[in-house]
């Protein structure tokens, strides 16, 4: 159980770590337009 909820807190930092850079760039490029 508790190697099964380090995998989940590891998977969930993959996944915000390649999506908040989109999102920061979605953010700023609609700034921008």
């Amino acid at each position: 159980n508790k190697t099964l909820n380090f995998i989940n807190i590891f998977i969930f930092f993959q996944i915000t770590n390649n999506i908040f850079p989109i999102y920061i760039y979605f953010k700023t490029t609609k700034f921008k337009n």
